[in-house]
């Protein structure tokens, strides 16, 4: 059986839940990716039965990686994929050229004459109404993720 662990610690940072029993530790902080491992530390939770449970506390920057593109340059770039819902081929699809002709077929303004493709990243400020785009949302460097986990299996 596993405890679920919630986000209400007493700050103590004891995992000693008092019966003498250790339990077997599920995790160690070795098994983590040391790029992406903010923190790693052992807490005292209360359960919502209102038992308390040794738990870890591990937060992870949530871009330790460099991902995308999302969104092709120019339509000779090939980028991700994603679901396209338009009248020309739906359906699960690669950010190549062949999506592109269909978008623009299908009456969206996304690619320009000289070939590039209006791209959205929700930093640059107002856009070109008459202009459809394809959206690469700005990566936030600065979130955290933060997990609960129970710290022995009893």
């Amino acid at each position: 059986m596993i405890i679920s662990c919630d986000s209400s610690d007493d700050g103590t940072g004891n995992t000693d839940d008092g019966n003498g029993d250790e339990g077997t530790a599920l995790i160690q902080e070795s098994m983590f990716n040391t790029a992406s491992l903010v923190s790693f530390q052992s807490i005292t939770s209360t359960l919502e039965d209102g038992t308390t449970a040794a738990c870890y506390e591990i937060t992870f920057s949530s871009n330790p990686v460099a991902s995308g593109p999302f969104c092709p340059a120019t339509i000779n770039d090939v980028a991700g994929m994603g679901f396209y819902d338009g009248a020309s081929n739906p359906g699960l699809r690669v950010f190549s050229a062949a999506l592109l002709n269909d978008i623009e077929a299908d009456g969206y303004n996304m690619v320009n004459d000289d070939g590039t493709v209006n791209v959205d990243d929700f930093t640059s400020g107002q856009t070109d109404s008459s202009k459809s785009y394809c959206l690469a949302a700005a990566p936030d460097y600065n979130l955290l993720l933060t997990f609960i986990i129970p710290a022995t299996l009893n």
